[in-house]
């Protein structure tokens, strides 16, 4: 039953995604559509496997209302490391440092590093268990500052809805 169901929803969302991507509903796009859809799952589906709690309505609202948000916070990494560039004296401290999740499943964990690799001034290094490790081009401004918790847990707390 669970391979069936991956294989389904694998194939399935394949096509949903084939669909968007080619912004056509006519006759000969949705059986193309289909076709690369059974072909993308025999090939992919098996590294995949999809369990029927992540496809819970509120989990998949939850997703969708956490694209908005990386975005914007993505947009504002950038405008930050903009000003760091242009600025003459280049205000920098890179450093790593060391954060703590609550983050417990692999998707989640998975989630929140890339959420954080693809925000510009940081680099997701290493995952061991609980602790990430990330690279900061400015790990703070000040010495007070808790650059773990200004990096982690705005994307954790939102992401603890859709993964957990």
């Amino acid at each position: 039953m669970n391979k069936s169901f991956s294989f389904a929803a694998t194939a399935v969302i394949s096509f949903v995604i084939y669909l968007l991507l080619t912004a056509s509903v006519g006759l000969e796009e949705i059986l193309f559509g289909v076709g690369v859809a059974i072909i993308s799952s025999l090939l992919v589906g098996r590294f995949l496997p999809i369990r029927l709690g992540a496809l819970n309505p509120i989990r998949i609202v939850k997703a969708i209302a956490y694209l908005p948000y990386f975005l914007w916070k993505m947009l504002e990494a950038n405008l930050k490391l903009a000003l760091i560039v242009i600025r003459p004296s280049l205000p920098i401290r890179p450093s790593i440092v060391q954060g703590t999740t609550s983050l417990s499943s692999g998707e989640g964990k998975l989630f929140l590093t890339s959420s954080i690799t693809l925000t510009p001034g940081t680099l997701t290094v290493d995952v061991d268990d609980q602790n990430v490790f990330v690279h900061c081009v400015t790990a703070g401004e000040k010495e007070t500052d808790r650059a773990d918790e200004a990096i982690l847990a705005p994307f954790e707390k939102r992401l603890k809805g859709v993964t957990e």
